[in-house]
């Protein structure tokens, strides 16, 4: 099924004493629709789930043991936000729990990116819009067909024009319609 959802983010504070955690849920996309090679994608109703919190040391919970370090795409990208932001990198304990599978088309890696440029805006407190998040998501994938779609929902032809920022176009897809 089709996913109108975009990329939902909570931020939960307490009282100033305490950490916040921010949780982070992205749909899956299907790119490469029909003739639109590296241009169509369409968000589905799959979902990865992150945890982000504040933390004396990097550690990563959720995924196989040989991704729980700084070379994660979920803490890269979080890292690459804060960079483009003029922010310094920290650590932070990050928890993913997906229903995404990994390498089979569904844009697993479009779901860490997001999620780590997400999470790097709410425990700063920056303001990112959708354009940002696009731009920034794509500068790390490289492309904007599957993490464009994971951002806006819906079904997305984007493209990036030669020196310019990715230009994206959505478009509603009826509930009526299943994909298998």
């Amino acid at each position: 099924r089709a996913s109108q959802d975009c990329p939902s983010s909570e931020l939960n504070r307490q009282t100033a004493q305490e950490i916040p955690m921010i949780k982070t849920t992205v749909p899956a996309t299907s790119a490469n629709l029909g003739i639109g090679y590296d241009t169509l994608g369409m968000a589905v109703s799959l979902y990865s789930h992150f945890t982000f919190e504040r933390s004396d040391k990097l550690t990563i919970t959720g995924c196989p043991e040989e991704f729980q370090n700084e070379n994660n795409l979920v803490y890269v990208s979080f890292v690459d936000a804060l960079a483009a932001w003029g922010e310094p990198a920290f650590p932070v304990a990050i928890d993913i729990q997906t229903d995404v599978p990994v390498a089979r088309g569904l844009g697993s890696s479009s779901t860490c990116v997001v999620a780590g440029i997400m999470a790097a805006a709410a425990l700063t407190g920056h303001t990112v819009d959708r354009a940002e998040l696009v731009r920034i998501a794509t500068e790390v994938e490289g492309h904007p067909d599957n993490v464009a779609p994971a951002i806006l929902g819906g079904a997305v032809c984007s493209f990036t024009p030669t020196d310019s920022l990715p230009q994206c176009l959505r478009y509603e897809v009826s509930d009526k319609l299943r994909f298998i």
